[in-house]
């Protein structure tokens, strides 16, 4: 009792039960974090509890284990002797997957492509580190050797240097070398893989600097968070069984679809423009290693200045994508603050419209419990008959409300003497068909209710739906609006429609501010790569 059911989209509803007091009503939008409920005690229970229940095929659908879709949750239970084996991510009843985000990595090929380059590049540092070392020794002797026989053969008017200079000169700069030689890894490339992309951090505002940070040390991570926010639109694109779905559901599933492909084409692409840039990185640091031992040369020296210039450009590229991996994720997090997907729930014969730049599926209806109501068990009779003789299912709630309609609460005079309560069998002049029982009744009832198949009876996902297969099947001539109103009031106003519905133009906000962002990401890249990957360094006069 006292349960609240959040639509999820895409066919996935949670259920939070056995509450002592709602904080919510129905169709109204809830956000992570907010009190929904207080925990009550009722059900079968020693004290204040949450049942809690994943739908992930529908309302109607069974539950599954919660803790297949909550992190952590799975080995609590499983500590607690309970839970299930997990061997398998959840599965709807067409043994698809109905968490998109949980079943899979979708990035997982890149990280392991830039973990295996990481890692190459680190190991090659450590095994060419003594032969660079090596010739950068050899070309410093070269070089003082023909400084030296260049001074010799100077005459001491000639020589404004002065020897006593030049050997401090050389001295401090082969010491500057050496060092950045044996601590390049540590000096120059944690400086430069850390230092300018937290400068990047930092101008896009301190507190993702951390977050910006791990997507660019991790470009999937950029990807991933792309995912779970599209992952509504991809579920509700895969809650379609069929042509029909797509038919029936109208222009929603494919938008979904569509949208869904192209967010998800984007997010690859920025999670592989970062992944190159992190990879150049690694490369150029390795690259430019070798070529520092030409710094020991003053007639190569300036091959050893380009492998520095590689490295300050690669590391102010990554300042650039650390800064636009900042905006993007702050850009997405207050533009997603509404979801995509969201469950717009109107009374049954509502007339209310959608929001404008909205657009909705037919939609589902939540079943209204008539336990205990009046002649409640001649509805559910009807329900097992159309079940067990006829393999119908229809709604309980939905047959009970047209009873209720039908016989005025079960008060009319056939009713009460012919136990007709749905007005069958008139004959034209004021007469019904006579039953001996209830029994009897909900036989025929059943019967009847059985040849409306053909009017999509049975394929019926809300009230309006049911009343208006009735009404093709000619079982009464009353104006529509005023029949679902008259069923409505027979469930004392407690239909109610819920359609899943999608915010055309957040989704088409959100697809231009991704196509900026990967657009204007990738001519920042190309202008720093061509202006800053050209002569800039220089060690002393290279020529």
């Amino acid at each position: 009792g006292n349960a609240v059911a959040i639509d999820h989209g895409g066919n996935l509803f949670t259920l939070y039960g056995h509450n002592s007091e709602l904080l919510v009503s129905a169709g109204d939008n809830v956000r992570q974090g907010q009190v929904i409920a207080y925990a009550g005690s009722t059900g079968r229970s020693t004290g204040p509890h949450c049942h809690f229940e994943v739908l992930p095929n529908g309302y109607w659908g069974d539950p599954v284990d919660p803790g297949l879709y909550v992190p952590g949750l799975l080995a609590l239970e499983q500590e607690q002797g309970g839970g299930t084996s997990g061997a398998a991510p959840p599965q709807d009843a067409h043994g698809r997957h109905k968490d998109w985000t949980v079943a899979m990595d979708f990035a997982r090929p890149i990280r392991d492509v830039v973990d295996l380059v990481t890692k190459v590049a680190t190991k090659a540092l450590g095994l060419i580190k003594s032969y660079v070392a090596w010739v950068f020794f050899i070309l410093i002797t070269i070089d003082l050797a023909l400084g030296a026989m260049k001074k010799s053969m100077l005459g001491t008017q000639e020589d404004r240097e002065g020897l006593f200079r030049w050997m401090v000169q050389r001295v401090l700069f082969y010491g500057m070398c050496l060092v950045l030689l044996f601590g390049w890894s540590d000096f120059v490339g944690n400086l430069s893989l850390h230092g300018l992309p937290a400068l990047g951090a930092l101008a896009g505002g301190d507190a993702h600097a951390q977050a910006a940070e791990a997507a660019v040390s991790d470009p999937t991570k950029i990807v991933q968070k792309g995912m779970n926010l599209i992952a509504p639109l991809i579920n509700q694109a895969m809650s379609a069984r069929g042509i029909l779905d797509l038919l029936f559901k109208g222009p929603m599933l494919v938008i979904c679809l569509v949208s869904g492909l192209i967010l998800f084409i984007l997010f690859c692409i920025i999670g592989f423009q970062i992944a190159m840039a992190y990879l150049e990185f690694y490369l150029t640091i390795l690259f430019s290693f070798t070529s520092f031992s030409f710094a020991g040369l003053k007639p190569v020296r300036q091959y050893a200045s380009n492998g520095l210039n590689g490295v300050f450009a690669c590391a102010l590229n990554l300042m650039f994508f650390c800064l636009f991996a900042v905006m993007l994720q702050a850009t997405m997090e207050n533009m997603a603050v509404d979801s995509f997907i969201s469950a717009h729930t109107v009374q049954a014969g509502s007339r209310e419209k959608l929001p404008r730049g909205m657009i909705g599926d037919k939609g589902t209806s939540a079943t209204v419990d008539i336990s205990g109501k009046p002649h409640a068990d001649i509805a559910y009779l009807v329900h097992d008959i159309l079940r067990s003789q006829y393999g119908k299912e229809l709604r309980v709630d939905w047959i009970y409300a047209q009873l209720v309609h039908e016989s005025a609460n079960f008060t009319s005079y056939i009713s009460r003497n012919y136990h007709n309560h749905a007005g069958m069998g008139y004959d034209g002049h004021g007469d019904y068909t006579r039953y001996g029982s209830d029994e009897e009744f909900a036989r025929d009832y059943a019967l009847t209710l059985s040849r409306y198949d053909v009017d999509g009876l049975f394929e019926a996902q809300t009230l309006e739906e049911y009343a208006a297969a009735l009404r093709h099947g000619h079982y009464y001539t009353a104006p529509l609006e005023e029949y679902i109103h008259g069923l409505n009031a027979a469930l004392n106003g407690g239909a109610f429609s819920t359609q899943s519905v999608l915010n055309l133009i957040l989704l088409l906000k959100f697809i231009l501010v991704t196509l900026m962002y990967m657009f204007f990401a990738d001519r920042v890249s190309r202008f720093i790569l061509t202006q800053f990957g050209s002569s800039g360094f220089r060690l002393s006069k290279e020529g």
